[in-house]
């Protein structure tokens, strides 16, 4: 978001307000309701991709099924929304994978964990614990994405 302002005529009050903008970046120096022109070379593209589509799959001819190709083929081609939270730990990563190969937790902690043989003995169970505190939260987490419940592991 910039800090451009829109005016916006508030009737009602008998005045004008400015509004900070939310338009794109891109948009900021158009004019409201003009949005950029497609290059004709685009244009050709995406005309040549459509009758090739359409003599590949004659069931695009459809409007309704033309309509959901549509919508597929924008939210393909639409900015991405940047993802929330805290960026994802690369050690988790690595000792969920590894877990899932079957290897114990020992030798995962070495693979995982730079210079761990390094570490004291009460660092060294503080970054297991830590370890394994955030790979089990990540697959209980992913597992009641999916709907499956996961048993606390025994001891």
């Amino acid at each position: 978001m910039g800090t451009t302002h829109e005016v916006h005529d508030t009737s009602l009050q008998g005045g004008l307000r400015l509004v900070p903008s939310r338009r794109p970046a891109a948009l900021q120096n158009h004019a409201v309701g003009v949005h950029p022109k497609l290059s004709p070379q685009v244009i050709k593209q995406l005309t040549r991709q459509a009758d090739a589509l359409a003599v590949e799959f004659p069931e695009l001819k459809v409007r309704v099924l033309a309509t959901k190709a549509g919508r597929l083929l924008t939210s393909l081609l639409s900015p991405r929304r940047k993802s929330w939270g805290r960026p994802r730990s690369v050690a988790v990563d690595s000792a969920c994978e590894l877990l899932s190969q079957g290897l114990p937790w020992r030798q995962i902690l070495w693979k995982v964990l730079p210079r761990f043989g390094e570490m004291s003995q009460a660092e060294q169970v503080c970054q297991r614990q830590r370890i394994q505190r955030a790979v089990y939260m990540r697959r209980r987490r992913v597992a009641l994405q999916i709907g499956n419940h996961i048993v606390p592991p025994t001891k």
